[in-house]
């Protein structure tokens, strides 16, 4: 089993020696013999369980350190060194959470030992909530099956770009697309060809866009991008254009080519409104005039919202 890793700082060379030889069998020790210096090894290394200081010390004392400790390694359980002439100061800094616990000098090895060992445990429950917390707000705004942002994420990230486009007074484009042809292969070849058509979907989408715009799976076949920091909104034809010639091609799985095709409806924010969800029902309701011609045409469509001056659609062949 791997060990724990521990910073003992003191500016007592004999005294480092001595914690170390005692601690070594148990724990993974560094040492270092000034504040600046252990803060120079947390910087490089935030993987401490426990960051124990002697408190007198020249030129940055221990609480000082384990304060600066603190905001760089949160995690980390900080104990503090002391002699009773330093008990108040000792006491205060716990109980405002500066650090986790005191020992005062002179101090067996076993309370050492236990006082570390319960800082340890209480670092790794720290580590496995957070981590639990984390995978919890990544599900609740990621896809399951693509990794795309979901609608909850894309809302949150609509938000964001109307934000920014207000603040600098530049456009924001949401594009809504959504398959063509896509029922039939589940219908006839099943639902395990059409995810994966799905993941490839997104992963075309994906390799195109910037890094600041966004790509969502709405639900179904559906898809979403929010293209944010627009100077002129002439350059979603070529976004658009681009996206229905990279999605077009079809799409080989188990040794069968399938052709679906794409429909897409855009929205503008300002010009076609300033509210979030009535940007998506407007991008919503042009996808489907594109699915429309779509069906006339048999080719992929886009359309802008109604309500916008220019309404030009465009015909690519599959």
């Amino acid at each position: 089993m791997k060990k724990s890793k521990i910073l003992i700082v003191d500016d007592d060379v004999a005294i480092l020696d001595s914690l170390r030889r005692n601690l070594i069998e148990e724990f993974d020790v560094v040492t270092k013999q000034s504040g600046y210096e252990a803060v120079a090894e947390i910087d490089r290394d935030k993987s401490f369980k426990v960051i124990l200081s002697d408190y007198k010390m020249p030129e940055m004392n221990g609480l000082d350190f384990l304060i600066m400790a603190k905001r760089m390694s949160p995690l980390s359980r900080r104990v503090l060194l002391t002699g009773y002439a330093d008990l108040q100061i000792a006491m205060e800094a716990v109980n405002e959470g500066m650090v986790y616990r005191f020992l005062t000098k002179p101090c067996k090895t076993s309370q050492i030992i236990d006082i570390i060992k319960s800082g340890v445990k209480l670092y790794n429950q720290d580590v496995e909530r957070e981590a639990r917390a984390t995978s919890h707000e990544y599900l609740a705004m990621h896809d399951s099956m693509t990794g795309l942002m979901n609608r909850a994420g894309l809302v949150d990230r609509l938000e964001m770009g109307r934000a920014l486009a207000r603040r600098t007074g530049k456009h924001l484009a949401l594009l809504f697309m959504d398959l063509n042809n896509f029922k039939r292969v589940n219908d006839v070849y099943g639902h395990g060809v059409g995810d994966r058509i799905l993941v490839m979907v997104s992963e075309r989408l994906q390799k195109i866009v910037r890094a600041t715009d966004t790509v969502a799976r709405w639900g179904g076949d559906e898809f979403l991008v929010i293209i944010p920091d627009l100077t002129h909104t002439s350059a979603v034809r070529t976004v658009v254009q681009n996206i229905i010639a990279t999605i077009d091609p079809p799409y080989v799985v188990n040794g069968v080519a399938h052709e679906l095709g794409v429909c897409v409806g855009v929205s503008l924010y300002p010009q076609h409104s300033e509210d979030p969800e009535e940007l998506i029902t407007m991008a919503d309701k042009a996808m489907y005039q594109a699915k429309k011609r779509s069906k006339v045409t048999g080719f992929s469509e886009y359309a802008y919202a109604r309500s916008c001056e220019e309404t030009e659609e465009i015909s690519i062949p599959n």
